[in-house]
């Protein structure tokens, strides 16, 4: 039996996760990815080193995972699963601790901007606890990947 942990959120806050989403899932990523970059280097100009230049690859990847995470937001299996590639890309990336804070920020700055009228104290809580929970199981399968690598 495989080990899934549990998500402390309500059947409500994951509707508001899903349906918030419903704004941006069917464009096309760049349409939420160049906000979401855009204001993550202006926050953090540091995260840029990470990215590089060619953002079309990351901008894809983004909206790819975001449609993953929130369509298996109730399946903590596949969750998982998407989770680990997730891990996968960051620690090649050399990401830390610090871009999970810096991305979250932007995350919900753009999910805010883009919905616009349907963004609520509920939607943005909900958001947060959502993430805050990927970023646990992200940053331990990542660390997971760095303990592999090392030995």
């Amino acid at each position: 039996m495989s080990f899934v942990p549990t998500m402390e959120m309500t059947p409500r806050q994951m509707q508001c996760v899903r349906n918030s989403w419903r704004n941006f899932r069917d464009l096309d990523p760049a349409f939420f990815s160049e906000p979401f970059y855009a204001k993550l280097f202006a926050d953090h100009p540091a995260a840029k080193k990470v990215f590089g230049d060619n953002l079309a690859e990351h901008f894809s990847f983004l909206h790819e995972m975001l449609s993953q995470l929130v369509s298996r937001i109730d399946r903590p299996d596949q969750l998982l699963i998407t989770c680990s590639r997730i891990a996968r890309n960051n620690a090649a990336l050399g990401m830390n601790e610090k871009f999970y804070e810096w991305y979250g920020h932007a995350l919900i700055w753009t999910l805010r901007q883009g919905a616009g009228a349907d963004w609520n104290m509920e939607t943005e809580q909900s958001w947060i606890s959502y993430y805050k929970y990927l970023v646990d199981q992200i940053h331990n399968l990542q660390h997971g990947i760095a303990e592999a690598i090392d030995h």
